[in-house]
């Protein structure tokens, strides 16, 4: 160790302070995947101190917690450990990764049998994750947008470890960094799965064994040198912020704030996010403007247009709420308007559907355009059929026999962007009932502020008469027209293939097959409404492909639950916990205290 010349301390000390900002990264990617809220700086100030300290002094999940819990107040105790034990395996996990990478790579031949066992233990992480969504699939899984800021941490933290040790070597010692790299990252394994403090014995035991035994003598020498570089000096230095933190919770420091979507939020300016009380649906907000948005596992989904707020205000809002949960901002279905303002700043947008849209005041069945309504409108009529919109408790046995006799003969209904029948969702609707000889052949549903009506669900049954949902649709619209409304939308339909070419081409055509867009396009042409576009908008042209592929799975494959729970309003269960939190006998006597009349829109 006298033999080691004062730059040699100075590049391992500054290969030390590299490695440790790169571990206060760990906790800045974790506090954003698990949404925590508390500032960059601050996650990262705490969890360099934490792992510089725990890492010396052992106890890990004990030693990090409590570290953490100190510097960071707005976190309780439990939150502190459950992030430390998230952190820790985290860490785990990619230096598993990390190093079979290096080793099979680098090839530094420790054993015959290295290269297949360095296989086994990268895909190790692979199979507990896959394992663990099997056996509890509400198990949180990290995206791709927080593993590889982790394995890029993990890279740099290591490689600059292994490199403090490097320098840290006396001069004229005879081994290359690619060979003390891969033993190293084995040897600092090893140090951690054993849990002595800083892995004493354990790294040092590994590390001799896997290097040639005619350089112990250097090697403890530069291992002794390490200890006290890399972890007595961070260990003491730590202990200074560590003395001078207080429990004093400070300001909150996120400038926006995500909440489920409740019955109570505002759809004044958007009707459609109604549907977001399904599922999951979240709402963004700060004090200027706030979004409904739905999350897939890579991106943070606006849905249509702001609930409230100017457009310069809920785009910067979007995606510092993106980026604070590692997501990727995206706006789907969003109008001209917003599209234009994506653009101008920058944002890739492209045309995904059309949405049909009738002005109810200068609605007319009259002309040319209309003569498939008009015709489908006298087979209604002819066939006896009676529709009117529903007032108080609805009649649930029956909608539920409906539904569950189009879903026997369409298949599965869709989610994400599309409703669900789900009753305590239907009676904050407006619902109109089509019936033939007093029995319910079928039913409509809205969204509705006092400007807009979207249309939702729309259900039948076999014995519905042609014109059935013609019929509904015009007396949503004279309702409409009569209480002022400017426009009713009939909902979008996915872009026709057109001109597309390529990937984009392939793309549009599924979409169509699995969305029944023409027989859609069709049934809604013989309103003769305006057919405007709607958008979808990434930061980046490449994030348009995986956003269209998770909206689709997601779209295909909703969040079960809610409709099976539709038994309960039948049978009268009212002890039942997911009974009580629907709320559903709470939606139907607010039906009912409004006397016989809907809501004034």
């Amino acid at each position: 160790m006298r033999d080691l010349g004062w730059h040699q301390w100075v590049l391992g000390g500054l290969a030390t302070i590299g490695s440790l900002a790169a571990v206060g990264r760990y906790d800045v990617v974790m506090h954003r995947a698990l949404g925590t809220g508390i500032a960059q700086k601050a996650a990262g100030r705490a969890g360099v101190i934490a792992i510089a300290l725990s890492q010396t002094i052992g106890f890990g999940m004990i030693s990090g917690a409590l570290v953490r819990w100190r510097m960071l107040p707005e976190l309780s105790l439990w939150r502190a450990t459950k992030l430390t034990a998230i952190v820790a395996a985290s860490f785990l996990a990619a230096w598993a990764i990390f190093t079979s990478v290096v080793v099979l790579i680098l090839r530094p031949g420790f054993s015959p049998f290295e290269v297949p066992l360095a296989i086994v233990v990268m895909m190790l992480p692979l199979a507990m994750l896959g394992t663990l969504r099997f056996i509890k699939r509400t198990v949180w899984l990290p995206n791709l947008l927080v593993v590889g800021p982790l394995l890029l941490w993990v890279a740099v933290d290591t490689i600059l470890a292994a490199l403090a040790l490097y320098w840290l070597l006396p001069t004229g010692t005879a081994i290359s960094f690619a060979v003390l790299l891969p033993a190293f990252l084995i040897a600092l394994g090893v140090g951690m799965i054993s849990g002595s403090p800083a892995g004493l014995g354990a790294f040092e035991l590994t590390l001799l064994a896997l290097l040639p035994a005619d350089l112990m003598a250097p090697c403890l020498a530069a291992m002794l040198a390490f200890r006290l570089v890399y972890y007595a000096l961070p260990a003491v230095i730590a202990l200074i912020p560590l003395a001078l933190a207080g429990r004093k919770t400070r300001k909150t420091t996120t400038s926006f704030a995500i909440r489920p979507a409740r019955n109570g939020m505002s759809t004044r300016q958007n009707a459609e996010a109604a549907m977001l009380r399904l599922d999951g649906g979240l709402t963004v907000s700060n004090d200027r403007a706030a979004w409904g948005v739905r999350h897939t596992p890579h991106t943070l989904t606006a849905m249509g247009t702001p609930l409230y707020g100017p457009l310069s205000d809920a785009l910067p809002l979007l995606q510092t709420a993106a980026r604070e949960t590692a997501r990727l901002p995206l706006l789907y279905k969003a109008v001209p308007r917003l599209a234009a303002r994506a653009r101008t700043n920058g944002w890739a947008v492209t045309r995904i559907a059309h949405e049909a849209v009738i002005t109810p005041q200068h609605f007319s069945t009259d002309g040319p355009q209309r003569r498939q309504l008009r015709r489908a409108l006298r087979k209604a009529t002819d066939a006896g059929v009676e529709t009117k919109l529903a007032r108080g408790r609805l009649p649930e046995a029956e909608m539920l026999s409906v539904h569950q006799n189009w879903q026997n003969r369409t298949g599965p209904e869709r989610g994400f962007s599309m409703g669900r029948f789900d009753l305590p969702y239907l009676y904050t609707q407006r619902v109109y009932l089509a019936f033939q000889n007093n029995m319910l052949v079928g039913f409509i549903s809205l969204h509705a502020n006092p400007e807009h009506w979207v249309l939702d669900l729309m259900r039948q049954s076999d014995a519905a008469p042609t014109g059935t949902m013609h019929a509904l649709i015009c007396h949503a619209i004279s309702d409409a027209a009569q209480a002022g409304v400017t426009e009713l939308s009939l909902a979008a339909v996915p872009c026709e293939v057109g001109q597309a070419t390529g990937l984009e081409r392939f793309i549009r055509s599924q979409v169509q097959k699995a969305s029944g867009a023409d027989g859609l396009r069709r049934f809604k042409d013989s309103f003769a409404p305006d057919w405007r576009p709607r958008y979808l908008a990434t930061r980046r042209k490449w994030h348009s492909a995986l956003a269209i592929l998770e909206i689709g799975y997601a779209i295909q494959n909703p969040q079960k639950g809610a409709h099976q729970r539709l038994g309960l309003v039948t049978n009268g269960n009212q002890a039942n916990e997911d009974y009580e939190n629907y709320e559903i006998d709470s939606y139907s006597r607010a039906c009912e205290t409004a006397a016989t009349k809907p809501r004034p829109w």
